[in-house]
């Protein structure tokens, strides 16, 4: 149950790029397709010693890794400077979003 859970969080997360991605390239007159990408959200566990020996396990936090976002881009009108501020303006959405 705990690993669905923990799977849906990472593809509502990509799922939501996708969404916003869609909305920004049809005002920027792009052309945008999701390429293979892949992530992995996850609990974080301490452990507690005594004299050396596992003694407790806590909840620590949790945690997401998305190690590939990738997409294909271009302009409707192959502007290559449209399709750089897009590209742009995208990454920079995904890098904040990455910090929050």
């Amino acid at each position: 149950m705990v690993g669905d859970l923990l799977y849906a969080t990472i593809y509502s997360y990509l799922a939501l790029n996708d969404v916003q991605d869609q909305i920004q390239s049809r005002a920027a007159d792009v052309i945008n397709y999701r390429l293979p990408s892949y992530g992995i959200f996850s609990t974080s566990l301490q452990t507690s010693y005594w004299f050396g020996l596992p003694r407790n396990v806590s909840f620590n936090g949790l945690s997401m890794d998305v190690d590939r976002l990738a997409t294909q881009s271009i302009s409707k009108d192959n502007d290559w400077s449209r399709t750089a501020n897009y590209i742009w303006a995208t990454g920079i959405r995904k890098i904040r979003g990455h910090n929050t």
